[in-house]
Formats: structure tokens, C-alpha cells, sequence
């Protein structure tokens, strides 16, 4: 969206992708007055979406993509500069990923087991960064393939550097 439309600011944006309604930011809401679940655009969804981007360095201020943002147009680069992006954000908000590592093995030795669940690593690492913002970025990490998973949920190890194998 952000290279189809003239905006001058994240917000404006972010009403430009409302206006046009994509099917990627429609949810089910409970209408009373209907009594019923109507699908509507989330404000919320394209806020944190937005938001995302901005963070990590994929658009700038002013809505419009950024250099590396538009590198990450090209679909053989995108998990790669994505996976590049949230790990220089968690360095930038003093997250170690070694010391994440770290704390993950020792999680999985632990006796008795403690499930290095996101929550978890969260906790341990002294919330540097929003519960929610730290949830979304490991869980885009592992979906981009800078981290191996167990179901999404469970962080096993995260790569240091992005390569595609």
C-alpha cells in the first residue's frame, strides 16, 4: 500500500489502507444491534501493522517505504531483510540474542523443564521491549526463518545471522 498511495504521515496511511478495505485487516466483530457478527476492517490490526513496519525501519515517518523497505519488496529478500530488521530492533532495545539463546537451553534443562515459551523469555530478560510488540516480532522472526520453533510458540534457538538454505 505504501507504494500505491501519496500520504505524508503514518496516520494518513493507515486511513488510506482502511479506505480500501483489504481482505489481510478484516475481522469478525460482534454487532448488538444486529445480533450478529458482521466483518468489518480492525483499526487496531492496521495500527500494529503500521506500527511494525515503522519500528523496524521498512517505512518511514512520513508513510512512504523506505530503502530497505523496498528491497523487501522483492520476494526472494523479503524474509531475510525482515529477520535482519527485528534482530537489529531487539539489539537496539538491549536484548542479547546470544544471552536469549542462552536462556532458552537453560530453560530446556532445567529440572524440572520450564517451556521456553515467549512469556517466559520475556520475563527473563527484563522487558526491554512491550510484551506484545516482543510476542509479534519472535513469532514474525520464526515465520521468516531467524529462528527455529516448536509450534510457533516455543523459541528453540534464534539464528545470529539470516542465511537461506
Amino acid at each position: 500500500m505504501a507504494v500505491s498511495v501519496d500520504v505524508a504521515t503514518l496516520q494518513d496511511l493507515r486511513e488510506e489502507i482502511k479506505a480500501r478495505r483489504p481482505p489481510n485487516f478484516l475481522t469478525r466483530k460482534y454487532d448488538r444491534k444486529k445480533d450478529a457478527l458482521i466483518a468489518d476492517i480492525s483499526d487496531r490490526s492496521i495500527r500494529r501493522t503500521v506500527n511494525t513496519c515503522y519500528r523496524l525501519g521498512l517505512l518511514g515517518f512520513d508513510g512512504a517505504l523506505t530503502e530497505t523497505g523496498r528491497k523487501a519488496l522483492q520476494k526472494k529478500h523479503f524474509e531475510g531483510i525482515v529477520a535482519t530488521q527485528i534482530r537489529s530492533f531487539l539489539k537496539r532495545a538491549g536484548v542479547n540474542l546470544m544471552e536469549l539463546n542462552q536462556i532458552i537451553q537453560n530453560h530446556l534443562k532445567a529440572n524440572p523443564v520450564v517451556l521456553p515459551t515467549c512469556k517466559e523469555i520475556w520475563v527473563t530478560v527484563g522487558n526491554q521491549v512491550s510484551y506484545p510488540t516482543f510476542s509479534r516480532l519472535l513469532t514474525l522472526l520464526a515465520q521468516c526463518g531467524g529462528a527455529h520453533s516448536s509450534q510457533k510458540k516455543i523459541y528453540l534457538n534464534i539464528r545470529e545471522e539470516w542465511s537461506a538454505e
